[in-house]
């Protein structure tokens, strides 16, 4: 077509022949759609090309988007999981603090007892001893009942020292 452009011209093959116009007409238009045809293939093998990356991608997308729901299902576990921690912690460091008061309050009510301890044990040596003049003092007095009953007060201290 290119070589013999004159023998395609419209107006030529419609004065030799009415009936080959149209068939001409056809031809011409084979042509360009094969032309067409020739310079979209690149563009359709790279159309194939993008395609096959793309479904990849989407494909590793998928993927990607399956590891990062199992790990924010993880982190959440774990977030969870430090929650319960930080409970326990807490609860473990009020008992402490119950623990740690009570102990205190029992050092300050051993420190009390220990004194009182103290005062008993010397109000025990004094009741001892006085134990001990119990049977002088009982002479002491019956001798005051028999002896000295009729003398008066003055008199009874006097001999006493």
């Amino acid at each position: 077509m290119q070589r013999n452009s004159n023998s395609f011209d419209r107006a030529a093959i419609y004065r030799a022949s009415v009936a080959a116009g149209p068939l001409c007409d056809w031809v011409k238009a084979n042509v360009r759609y094969s032309k067409v045809l020739e310079s979209i293939k690149p563009l359709e093998t790279e159309m194939n090309t993008l395609l096959k990356a793309l479904e990849s991608s989407k494909k590793k997308v998928n993927e990607c988007e399956e590891r990062l729901a199992a790990l924010d299902q993880k982190v959440k576990e774990l977030k969870e999981s430090f929650a319960k921690k930080i409970a326990e912690a807490e609860l473990l460091k009020n008992e402490l603090k119950k623990a740690e008061d009570t102990l205190k309050s029992a050092k300050s009510l051993l420190t009390k007892l220990d004194d009182e301890r103290i005062r008993w044990q010397k109000d025990s040596e004094s009741i001892a001893s006085e134990f001990k003049e119990y049977p002088l003092n009982s002479l002491l007095a019956a001798a005051f009942v028999a002896y000295l009953s009729d003398k008066d007060e003055g008199i009874r201290e006097k001999l006493v020292r």
